[in-house]
Protein backbone atom coordinates (compact mmCIF):
# COMPACT_ATOMS: atom_id res chain seq x y z
CA UNK A 1 0.00 0.00 0.00
CA UNK A 2 2.86 2.37 0.82
CA UNK A 3 4.30 1.78 -2.65
CA UNK A 4 0.98 2.64 -4.31
CA UNK A 5 0.60 5.79 -2.24
CA UNK A 6 4.17 6.85 -3.03
CA UNK A 7 3.67 6.24 -6.76
CA UNK A 8 0.48 8.28 -6.91
CA UNK A 9 2.05 11.07 -4.88
CA UNK A 10 5.04 11.11 -7.22
CA UNK A 11 2.78 11.41 -10.27
CA UNK A 12 0.85 14.21 -8.59
CA UNK A 13 3.99 16.14 -7.73
CA UNK A 14 5.27 15.98 -11.33
CA UNK A 15 3.94 19.27 -12.69
CA UNK A 16 3.72 19.57 -16.42
CA UNK A 17 3.70 23.02 -17.99
CA UNK A 18 2.50 23.63 -21.51
CA UNK A 19 3.18 26.70 -23.60
CA UNK A 20 0.85 28.27 -26.11
CA UNK A 21 1.30 26.73 -29.54
CA UNK A 22 1.95 29.11 -32.42
CA UNK A 23 1.80 27.70 -35.93
CA UNK A 24 2.86 29.25 -39.26
CA UNK A 25 0.10 31.16 -40.97
CA UNK A 26 -1.01 34.50 -42.30
CA UNK A 27 -3.70 37.09 -41.98
CA UNK A 28 -4.98 39.66 -44.45
CA UNK A 29 -5.70 43.07 -43.01
CA UNK A 30 -8.83 45.05 -43.72
CA UNK A 31 -6.83 47.10 -46.21
CA UNK A 32 -5.78 43.96 -48.10
CA UNK A 33 -2.20 43.58 -46.82
CA UNK A 34 -1.09 39.98 -46.31
CA UNK A 35 1.03 39.51 -43.16
CA UNK A 36 2.90 36.22 -42.72
CA UNK A 37 3.97 35.00 -39.30
CA UNK A 38 2.77 32.73 -36.52
CA UNK A 39 -0.78 32.51 -35.11
CA UNK A 40 -1.86 30.95 -31.82
CA UNK A 41 -3.34 27.63 -32.84
CA UNK A 42 -6.47 27.37 -30.69
CA UNK A 43 -8.79 25.69 -33.20
CA UNK A 44 -11.86 27.51 -31.81
CA UNK A 45 -15.27 25.87 -32.17
CA UNK A 46 -17.24 29.12 -31.76
CA UNK A 47 -16.55 31.89 -34.24
CA UNK A 48 -13.25 33.62 -33.42
CA UNK A 49 -13.39 37.31 -32.53
CA UNK A 50 -9.62 37.87 -32.66
CA UNK A 51 -6.28 36.18 -33.25
CA UNK A 52 -2.99 36.21 -31.35
CA UNK A 53 -0.14 36.87 -33.78
CA UNK A 54 3.67 36.79 -33.72
CA UNK A 55 5.91 38.08 -36.48
CA UNK A 56 8.43 35.42 -35.39
CA UNK A 57 8.49 32.82 -32.65
CA UNK A 58 10.86 35.01 -30.65
CA UNK A 59 8.82 38.20 -30.95
CA UNK A 60 6.11 39.40 -28.59
CA UNK A 61 2.56 38.21 -29.17
CA UNK A 62 -0.07 40.78 -30.11
CA UNK A 63 -3.84 40.51 -30.30
CA UNK A 64 -5.51 41.49 -33.56
CA UNK A 65 -9.24 42.10 -33.41
CA UNK A 66 -11.65 40.86 -36.06
CA UNK A 67 -12.21 44.50 -37.04
CA UNK A 68 -8.70 44.51 -38.57
CA UNK A 69 -8.89 41.08 -40.25
CA UNK A 70 -10.49 40.12 -43.54
CA UNK A 71 -9.01 36.61 -43.68
CA UNK A 72 -6.61 34.38 -41.80
CA UNK A 73 -5.26 30.86 -42.06
CA UNK A 74 -3.12 28.58 -39.94
CA UNK A 75 -1.14 25.86 -41.67
CA UNK A 76 -2.84 22.48 -41.32
CA UNK A 77 -5.98 24.17 -40.06
CA UNK A 78 -9.05 25.69 -41.64
CA UNK A 79 -9.14 29.10 -43.20
CA UNK A 80 -11.42 31.90 -41.98
CA UNK A 81 -12.84 34.65 -44.18
CA UNK A 82 -14.83 37.63 -42.90
CA UNK A 83 -18.22 38.44 -44.39
CA UNK A 84 -21.27 40.44 -43.37
CA UNK A 85 -23.86 37.66 -43.37
CA UNK A 86 -27.25 36.69 -42.03
CA UNK A 87 -27.98 34.32 -39.16
CA UNK A 88 -31.07 33.19 -37.28
CA UNK A 89 -31.07 35.15 -34.02
CA UNK A 90 -34.09 33.19 -32.79
CA UNK A 91 -32.05 29.97 -32.72
CA UNK A 92 -29.27 31.68 -30.78
CA UNK A 93 -31.70 33.01 -28.16
CA UNK A 94 -34.09 30.05 -28.02
CA UNK A 95 -31.87 26.99 -28.17
CA UNK A 96 -34.71 24.63 -27.33
CA UNK A 97 -36.92 24.13 -30.43
CA UNK A 98 -39.98 23.98 -28.19
CA UNK A 99 -39.60 27.74 -27.72
CA UNK A 100 -39.59 28.45 -31.46
CA UNK A 101 -43.09 28.84 -32.83
CA UNK A 102 -42.59 29.87 -36.45
CA UNK A 103 -41.25 28.19 -39.56
CA UNK A 104 -39.39 31.20 -40.91
CA UNK A 105 -36.11 32.33 -39.32
CA UNK A 106 -35.69 35.67 -37.62
CA UNK A 107 -32.72 37.01 -39.54
CA UNK A 108 -30.08 39.47 -38.43
CA UNK A 109 -26.75 40.41 -40.00
CA UNK A 110 -23.29 40.80 -38.55
CA UNK A 111 -19.62 40.61 -39.48
CA UNK A 112 -18.28 37.11 -38.88
CA UNK A 113 -15.11 35.19 -39.57
CA UNK A 114 -16.57 32.15 -41.32
CA UNK A 115 -14.68 28.87 -41.36
CA UNK A 116 -14.05 27.51 -44.84
CA UNK A 117 -15.01 23.82 -44.89
CA UNK A 118 -14.89 23.13 -48.64
CA UNK A 119 -13.52 25.52 -51.26
CA UNK A 120 -14.23 25.46 -54.98
CA UNK A 121 -16.81 26.64 -57.47
CA UNK A 122 -19.25 26.07 -54.61
CA UNK A 123 -17.73 26.98 -51.25
CA UNK A 124 -19.15 25.77 -47.94
CA UNK A 125 -18.72 27.92 -44.83
CA UNK A 126 -19.59 27.36 -41.20
CA UNK A 127 -20.40 29.73 -38.34
CA UNK A 128 -20.93 28.74 -34.71
CA UNK A 129 -22.58 31.37 -32.54
CA UNK A 130 -23.08 30.47 -28.90
CA UNK A 131 -23.04 26.77 -29.88
CA UNK A 132 -25.64 27.30 -32.66
CA UNK A 133 -24.30 26.00 -35.97
CA UNK A 134 -25.05 27.71 -39.29
CA UNK A 135 -23.87 26.76 -42.79
CA UNK A 136 -23.42 29.03 -45.78
CA UNK A 137 -22.98 28.53 -49.52
CA UNK A 138 -21.18 30.82 -51.94
CA UNK A 139 -21.00 30.29 -55.69
CA UNK A 140 -19.30 32.44 -58.31
CA UNK A 141 -22.57 34.35 -58.76
CA UNK A 142 -22.70 35.38 -55.08
CA UNK A 143 -20.97 38.40 -53.58
CA UNK A 144 -21.37 37.06 -50.04
CA UNK A 145 -22.21 33.60 -48.68
CA UNK A 146 -25.89 32.76 -48.40
CA UNK A 147 -27.31 31.25 -45.22
CA UNK A 148 -28.62 27.72 -45.68
CA UNK A 149 -31.97 27.67 -43.90
CA UNK A 150 -32.58 24.90 -41.42
CA UNK A 151 -34.79 25.30 -38.40
CA UNK A 152 -36.53 23.13 -35.86
CA UNK A 153 -39.69 24.57 -34.32
CA UNK A 154 -42.86 23.67 -32.46
CA UNK A 155 -46.03 23.16 -34.50
CA UNK A 156 -49.23 21.44 -33.40
CA UNK A 157 -47.57 20.17 -30.21
CA UNK A 158 -44.76 18.52 -32.19
CA UNK A 159 -41.21 19.45 -33.14
CA UNK A 160 -40.97 19.76 -36.92
CA UNK A 161 -38.24 20.89 -39.32
CA UNK A 162 -37.89 23.57 -41.94
CA UNK A 163 -35.50 21.97 -44.45
CA UNK A 164 -35.43 24.79 -46.96
CA UNK A 165 -31.63 24.33 -47.25
CA UNK A 166 -32.18 21.30 -49.49
CA UNK A 167 -34.09 23.42 -52.00
CA UNK A 168 -31.37 26.09 -51.80
CA UNK A 169 -28.67 23.52 -52.46
CA UNK A 170 -30.50 22.07 -55.44
CA UNK A 171 -31.12 25.49 -57.01
CA UNK A 172 -27.49 26.58 -56.60
CA UNK A 173 -25.66 23.32 -57.29
CA UNK A 174 -27.72 21.60 -59.97
CA UNK A 175 -26.09 21.01 -63.33
CA UNK A 176 -26.11 18.43 -66.08
CA UNK A 177 -24.25 15.88 -63.95
CA UNK A 178 -26.30 16.22 -60.75
CA UNK A 179 -29.58 14.56 -59.91
CA UNK A 180 -32.28 15.92 -57.65
CA UNK A 181 -32.20 12.79 -55.49
CA UNK A 182 -28.72 13.80 -54.31
CA UNK A 183 -30.38 16.55 -52.28
CA UNK A 184 -33.42 14.72 -50.93
CA UNK A 185 -31.91 13.20 -47.83
CA UNK A 186 -28.85 15.35 -47.17
CA UNK A 187 -28.67 16.31 -43.50
CA UNK A 188 -27.83 19.69 -42.01
CA UNK A 189 -24.61 18.30 -40.58
CA UNK A 190 -20.97 19.03 -41.27
CA UNK A 191 -20.04 15.56 -42.48
CA UNK A 192 -22.96 15.29 -44.91
CA UNK A 193 -22.57 18.79 -46.34
CA UNK A 194 -18.80 18.47 -46.71
CA UNK A 195 -19.23 15.21 -48.62
CA UNK A 196 -21.80 16.80 -50.95
CA UNK A 197 -19.71 19.91 -51.67
CA UNK A 198 -16.58 17.87 -52.28
CA UNK A 199 -18.48 15.70 -54.73
CA UNK A 200 -19.86 18.72 -56.61
CA UNK A 201 -16.47 20.47 -56.81
CA UNK A 202 -14.66 17.29 -57.79
CA UNK A 203 -16.96 16.84 -60.78
CA UNK A 204 -15.94 20.22 -62.26
CA UNK A 205 -12.30 19.92 -61.05
CA UNK A 206 -12.57 23.05 -58.90
CA UNK A 207 -11.99 21.47 -55.48
CA UNK A 208 -9.25 23.29 -53.57
CA UNK A 209 -7.20 21.01 -51.32
CA UNK A 210 -6.68 22.84 -48.04
CA UNK A 211 -3.85 20.79 -46.51
CA UNK A 212 -5.85 20.30 -43.36
CA UNK A 213 -4.47 17.93 -40.75
CA UNK A 214 -6.99 15.17 -40.13
CA UNK A 215 -5.75 14.96 -36.56
CA UNK A 216 -7.32 18.33 -35.82
CA UNK A 217 -10.79 16.98 -36.55
CA UNK A 218 -10.51 13.86 -34.45
CA UNK A 219 -11.69 13.52 -30.90
CA UNK A 220 -8.63 13.74 -28.69
CA UNK A 221 -7.83 12.34 -25.29
CA UNK A 222 -7.15 14.47 -22.23
CA UNK A 223 -4.93 13.14 -19.46
CA UNK A 224 -5.49 14.63 -16.01
CA UNK A 225 -3.84 14.31 -12.64
CA UNK A 226 -6.57 13.97 -10.02
CA UNK A 227 -6.39 14.94 -6.36
CA UNK A 228 -8.86 15.89 -3.68
CA UNK A 229 -10.42 15.06 -0.35
CA UNK A 230 -13.58 13.45 0.96
CA UNK A 231 -16.08 14.57 3.56
CA UNK A 232 -17.31 11.42 5.31
CA UNK A 233 -20.05 10.54 7.77
CA UNK A 234 -20.69 7.07 9.19
CA UNK A 235 -23.92 5.86 10.75
CA UNK A 236 -24.46 2.28 11.99
CA UNK A 237 -26.76 0.34 14.25
CA UNK A 238 -24.95 -2.31 16.28
CA UNK A 239 -27.11 -5.20 17.46
CA UNK A 240 -30.45 -4.01 18.85
CA UNK A 241 -29.88 -0.74 20.64
CA UNK A 242 -26.45 0.48 19.51
CA UNK A 243 -27.31 3.48 17.31
CA UNK A 244 -23.91 4.87 16.40
CA UNK A 245 -24.09 8.45 15.16
CA UNK A 246 -21.41 10.40 13.28
CA UNK A 247 -18.92 12.11 15.55
CA UNK A 248 -18.64 14.91 12.99
CA UNK A 249 -17.56 15.18 9.40
CA UNK A 250 -14.14 13.77 8.59
CA UNK A 251 -12.89 16.22 5.97
CA UNK A 252 -9.31 15.14 5.33
CA UNK A 253 -9.44 11.89 3.41
CA UNK A 254 -7.02 12.18 0.49
CA UNK A 255 -7.78 11.14 -3.08
CA UNK A 256 -4.96 10.64 -5.59
CA UNK A 257 -5.30 9.34 -9.13
CA UNK A 258 -5.54 9.90 -12.85
CA UNK A 259 -8.34 10.57 -15.33
CA UNK A 260 -8.46 9.95 -19.07
CA UNK A 261 -11.25 11.61 -21.04
CA UNK A 262 -12.39 12.02 -24.63
CA UNK A 263 -14.41 15.06 -25.69
CA UNK A 264 -17.12 14.16 -28.19
CA UNK A 265 -18.83 16.26 -30.83
CA UNK A 266 -16.68 18.10 -33.33
CA UNK A 267 -18.87 21.18 -33.24
CA UNK A 268 -20.14 21.94 -29.76
CA UNK A 269 -17.75 19.68 -27.82
CA UNK A 270 -20.14 19.61 -24.88
CA UNK A 271 -20.12 15.86 -24.22
CA UNK A 272 -17.22 13.97 -22.68
CA UNK A 273 -16.64 10.42 -21.54
CA UNK A 274 -14.03 9.73 -18.90
CA UNK A 275 -12.36 6.96 -16.96
CA UNK A 276 -10.71 7.26 -13.56
CA UNK A 277 -8.33 5.22 -11.50
CA UNK A 278 -7.66 6.55 -8.02
CA UNK A 279 -6.66 5.78 -4.46
CA UNK A 280 -8.95 6.96 -1.67
CA UNK A 281 -8.34 7.04 2.08
CA UNK A 282 -11.37 6.66 4.37
CA UNK A 283 -10.93 7.56 8.04
CA UNK A 284 -14.18 8.10 9.93
CA UNK A 285 -15.89 7.27 13.22
CA UNK A 286 -19.30 7.10 14.87
CA UNK A 287 -20.34 6.49 18.44
CA UNK A 288 -23.10 6.19 20.96
CA UNK A 289 -22.81 7.56 24.49
CA UNK A 290 -25.28 6.23 27.08
CA UNK A 291 -25.33 7.37 30.70
CA UNK A 292 -26.75 5.24 33.49
CA UNK A 293 -27.00 5.79 37.24
CA UNK A 294 -23.61 4.26 38.05
CA UNK A 295 -21.69 4.28 34.75
CA UNK A 296 -21.35 5.76 31.30
CA UNK A 297 -20.96 3.57 28.23
CA UNK A 298 -19.32 4.77 25.04
CA UNK A 299 -19.70 2.51 22.03
CA UNK A 300 -17.44 3.73 19.21
CA UNK A 301 -16.85 2.37 15.71
CA UNK A 302 -13.72 3.51 13.89
CA UNK A 303 -13.00 2.81 10.22
CA UNK A 304 -9.57 3.37 8.70
CA UNK A 305 -9.64 2.02 5.15
CA UNK A 306 -7.63 2.33 1.95
CA UNK A 307 -9.37 1.70 -1.36
CA UNK A 308 -8.51 1.46 -5.04
CA UNK A 309 -11.24 2.59 -7.40
CA UNK A 310 -11.92 2.47 -11.14
CA UNK A 311 -14.90 4.14 -12.80
CA UNK A 312 -16.35 5.21 -16.16
CA UNK A 313 -18.49 8.28 -16.56
CA UNK A 314 -20.21 10.84 -18.77
CA UNK A 315 -19.82 14.62 -18.52
CA UNK A 316 -21.93 17.31 -20.16
CA UNK A 317 -21.31 21.05 -20.33
CA UNK A 318 -24.35 22.97 -19.10
CA UNK A 319 -22.69 26.32 -19.85
CA UNK A 320 -19.73 26.63 -22.20
CA UNK A 321 -17.34 29.31 -23.31
CA UNK A 322 -14.47 28.82 -25.73
CA UNK A 323 -12.20 27.06 -23.24
CA UNK A 324 -14.14 27.02 -19.97
CA UNK A 325 -17.35 25.26 -19.04
CA UNK A 326 -19.74 24.40 -16.22
CA UNK A 327 -20.34 20.65 -16.29
CA UNK A 328 -22.57 17.98 -14.82
CA UNK A 329 -21.20 14.45 -14.63
CA UNK A 330 -21.96 10.98 -13.34
CA UNK A 331 -20.02 7.73 -13.16
CA UNK A 332 -20.21 4.09 -12.14
CA UNK A 333 -17.41 1.72 -11.25
CA UNK A 334 -15.91 -0.60 -8.69
CA UNK A 335 -14.12 -0.04 -5.39
CA UNK A 336 -11.87 -2.53 -3.62
CA UNK A 337 -10.56 -2.25 -0.06
CA UNK A 338 -6.84 -2.99 -0.10
CA UNK A 339 -6.07 -2.39 3.58
CA UNK A 340 -7.28 -1.02 6.88
CA UNK A 341 -9.40 -1.89 9.89
CA UNK A 342 -12.89 -1.61 11.32
CA UNK A 343 -12.65 -1.52 15.11
CA UNK A 344 -15.48 -1.47 17.67
CA UNK A 345 -14.50 0.04 21.03
CA UNK A 346 -16.79 -0.58 24.00
CA UNK A 347 -15.75 1.55 27.00
CA UNK A 348 -17.33 1.77 30.47
CA UNK A 349 -16.58 4.58 32.93
CA UNK A 350 -18.03 4.04 36.40
CA UNK A 351 -19.20 6.65 38.91
CA UNK A 352 -20.25 6.70 42.54
CA UNK A 353 -18.42 6.82 45.88
CA UNK A 354 -16.09 3.90 45.14
CA UNK A 355 -16.16 3.39 41.34
CA UNK A 356 -14.50 0.51 39.58
CA UNK A 357 -11.70 1.17 37.14
CA UNK A 358 -12.76 2.02 33.58
CA UNK A 359 -12.88 -0.96 31.26
CA UNK A 360 -12.42 -1.13 27.52
CA UNK A 361 -13.10 -3.93 25.08
CA UNK A 362 -11.89 -3.80 21.49
CA UNK A 363 -13.11 -5.96 18.65
CA UNK A 364 -11.75 -5.92 15.09
CA UNK A 365 -13.92 -6.81 12.13
CA UNK A 366 -12.49 -8.10 8.90
CA UNK A 367 -12.50 -5.69 5.98
CA UNK A 368 -14.69 -6.67 3.06
CA UNK A 369 -12.10 -7.06 0.28
CA UNK A 370 -14.29 -7.93 -2.66
CA UNK A 371 -15.04 -5.37 -5.43
CA UNK A 372 -18.07 -3.24 -4.63
CA UNK A 373 -20.19 -1.09 -6.93
CA UNK A 374 -19.76 2.69 -6.71
CA UNK A 375 -21.75 5.50 -8.33
CA UNK A 376 -21.31 9.27 -8.31
CA UNK A 377 -23.14 12.43 -9.38
CA UNK A 378 -21.38 15.78 -9.47
CA UNK A 379 -21.03 19.29 -10.80
CA UNK A 380 -17.81 21.06 -11.71
CA UNK A 381 -16.07 23.83 -13.57
CA UNK A 382 -13.27 23.39 -16.11
CA UNK A 383 -11.14 26.52 -16.53
CA UNK A 384 -9.25 27.15 -19.76
CA UNK A 385 -9.26 23.39 -20.51
CA UNK A 386 -6.43 23.08 -17.99
CA UNK A 387 -7.67 23.28 -14.40
CA UNK A 388 -10.91 21.96 -12.94
CA UNK A 389 -12.68 21.38 -9.66
CA UNK A 390 -15.68 19.17 -8.99
CA UNK A 391 -18.16 18.65 -6.15
CA UNK A 392 -19.26 15.05 -6.19
CA UNK A 393 -21.75 12.99 -4.20
CA UNK A 394 -20.88 9.31 -3.96
CA UNK A 395 -23.45 6.62 -3.29
CA UNK A 396 -23.36 5.32 0.32
CA UNK A 397 -21.02 2.39 1.02
CA UNK A 398 -21.36 -0.44 3.52
CA UNK A 399 -18.06 -2.13 4.32
CA UNK A 400 -19.57 -4.28 7.11
CA UNK A 401 -22.38 -5.83 5.12
CA UNK A 402 -21.31 -9.39 5.87
CA UNK A 403 -21.94 -8.91 9.60
CA UNK A 404 -25.52 -9.32 10.75
CA UNK A 405 -24.90 -7.26 13.88
CA UNK A 406 -24.19 -4.15 11.80
CA UNK A 407 -26.64 -2.18 9.71
CA UNK A 408 -25.61 1.15 8.21
CA UNK A 409 -23.38 2.97 5.77
CA UNK A 410 -20.72 5.57 5.09
CA UNK A 411 -21.79 8.61 3.08
CA UNK A 412 -19.16 10.37 1.01
CA UNK A 413 -18.93 13.85 -0.54
CA UNK A 414 -15.83 14.46 -2.66
CA UNK A 415 -14.06 17.68 -3.58
CA UNK A 416 -11.80 17.00 -6.57
CA UNK A 417 -9.17 19.06 -8.35
CA UNK A 418 -7.51 18.11 -11.61
CA UNK A 419 -4.79 19.35 -13.93
CA UNK A 420 -4.82 18.59 -17.64
CA UNK A 421 -1.41 17.34 -18.86
CA UNK A 422 -2.33 18.07 -22.49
Amino acid sequence: MKKITFLLAFILSSTVFSQKTFSPGYYISQSGQKVVGFIEDKNPYNNPEKIVFKASLESEAVEIAMLNISEYKIDEDFKYVKYFVQYDIDQVINKDPINRLTKDPKLQEKDMLLRVLVEGTATLYQAVINDCVFYYIKTKEDLVPQLLIFRKYKFDYKIVENNEFRKQLYEKLRNNSTQIKEFYAVKYQQEALVELFKSINTKDSSLVLQNVSEERSKNKFNYRILTGTSNLEMSYRYMISGDLKPTGSAVFNPILGVEVSNVLGLTTRRSEIFGRFFYQKLTVASEQVTEYASYKRTLRLEADLSTLNASLGYRYALLKKVKSKLVLDSSVGISTVVGGTNELIDRYVYSGSNPANPSTQRQNFDVLKRPDLIATLGVGYIFKEKYSFHFELSAPKDYLSKYRNFLGQITCFNLLFSYNLK
